[in-house]
């Protein structure tokens, strides 16, 4: 059902929170949120010895080269960490190697992002790898209570973007932005009001 203003996509997601419908509520979400999500749990890959996430990401559509590209990327990463906290060297030497870290960084990055983009329906990845995170380590990448009892106010519409004001229940505050994709609203982050 798609949402035909950012008070409606709001309510939709508050709604499926409330149910613990992961993929209602990340259909919910801009692309560009749920591109942020996938890129930070697409790593555990790295810390998956038995393959079950790994399964996952295959199920929806990445390739095993590309995880193994993740996966060597993060362990380049790792040694390269583990090496320049044992090494007394000198600092040309240092900032060599500080330089060379910082490149392994950014290969993983890339080798994350690869996986991400080949991934079609982000929403239901996101939902899979949420459900997967909070059974095999107790937690997720968004809070259990986002948007439970909570209120949208002031929203402010301009053209395809708008912005509200959502209220916790204690009383505190923050913005949040829409952005309209597809014809319908979705959710995008935190702004500074």
């Amino acid at each position: 059902m798609p949402a035909s203003s950012p008070d409606e996509v709001f309510h939709t997601a508050q709604q499926a929170m409330v149910r613990g419908d992961w993929e209602v509520f990340f259909r919910c979400l801009t692309r560009a949120r749920l591109q942020a999500i996938a890129t930070m749990v697409i790593p555990m890959v790295g810390d998956d010895p038995a393959g079950r996430f790994a399964d996952l990401c295959r199920t929806h559509g990445v390739s095993d080269d590309r995880l193994d590209a993740v996966r060597d990327a993060g362990a380049a990463v790792v040694v390269s960490a583990q090496r320049a906290r044992a090494a007394d060297v000198p600092t040309e030497q240092m900032l060599a190697e500080s330089q060379r870290h910082r490149e392994l960084v950014t290969a993983h990055t890339r080798a994350t992002k690869v996986c991400v983009q080949a991934i079609a329906d982000l929403a239901a990845f996101v939902a899979a790898s949420e459900r997967y995170r909070r059974e095999t380590s107790g937690g997720g990448s968004i809070s259990s209570h986002m948007f439970v009892d909570e209120t949208l106010t002031d929203v402010v519409i301009t053209g395809t973007k708008a912005s509200g004001v959502r209220n916790f229940p204690r009383g505190q505050s923050e913005g949040l932005a829409f952005a309209l994709e597809r014809g319908e609203w979705r959710i995008g982050g935190a702004t500074r009001r």
